[in-house]
């Protein structure tokens, strides 16, 4: 029996691909005393991919300090790369803020970045399903004749329980078919791959941190010491005044 079966694949390949468009047991066409019926055993044939993908994050913290002093005047957070417009906007309001803290004018240092690290903050995983194609694998025909009932869940009207290493499911229950006497129905099978691509994305996100620094310092103005010229010259001076005051009180 499987031997004809197989043999009566190519002959009706033709009937089968006319098969994609029906489901289960078919309606029937009667012409006479004949009446035509389809069977369809589906079976899904599953090929999985893989792919990951990476998601950056940026997470840029601000810190400004007057030189001397520990603890920080400004510290803002930005979920935002240090090249951002917004961040670097803020260095210049960390300047003036710090400025605007010191009764000196200040020189600044930075933003100057004082540590960094990469990590993964999560993962997660989504697949779903494409049905990209339809394939018969086998069409098989028999002719049942009346007065008889037939049961449609077994292997005796045409399935086949692999071909190509697809598994059919050949115990899949039809119901129960009556032919009477003097009629006979010609009943047709066919296994149907439904190809699918089933498709697994994991999604990997990192946060990249970054801490930056901006310190004033205060421009401190000395005053220059005297030179030691000016400082005898000075001398000179005042010896020169106490001897003309003596000369004066002697006159």
């Amino acid at each position: 029996m499987f031997g004809d079966r197989i043999g009566k694949m190519f002959a009706l390949t033709l009937v089968g691909a006319g098969l994609l468009g029906s489901a289960g047991l078919a309606a029937a066409q009667t012409t006479g005393g004949t009446t035509t019926k389809t069977l369809e055993y589906r079976a899904r044939n599953v090929t999985s991919v893989t792919e990951t993908q990476t998601v950056e994050t940026y997470e840029t913290r601000m810190l400004g300090f007057l030189a001397g002093n520990p603890n920080a005047l400004v510290d803002v957070l930005f979920a935002l790369p240090f090249g951002d417009a917004a961040v670097q906007a803020a260095a210049i309001t960390t300047r003036n803020l710090l400025s605007a803290a010191s009764a000196d004018p200040l020189s600044f240092w930075g933003p100057t970045l004082t540590s960094s690290s990469r990590v993964l903050s999560g993962s997660s995983s989504a697949s779903s399903e494409v049905l990209t194609s339809e394939e018969v694998l086998w069409v098989d025909t028999a002719e049942l004749v009346g007065e008889e009932l037939f049961h449609l869940n077994s292997s005796q009207f045409g399935c086949i329980a692999e071909v190509n290493g697809v598994q059919f499911d050949c115990s899949f229950d039809y119901g129960d078919l009556f032919v009477a006497a003097g009629d006979s129905v010609l009943l047709t099978s066919a296994g149907i791959a439904e190809n699918y691509l089933r498709t697994t994305v994991t999604t990997d996100t990192f946060l990249n941190s970054s801490v930056y620094e901006i310190v004033g310092t205060p421009d401190i103005r000395v005053v220059p010491e005297p030179s030691t010229a000016l400082l005898v010259a000075l001398a000179g001076l005042i010896g020169w005044r106490s001897t003309a005051r003596q000369r004066i009180g002697r006159a």
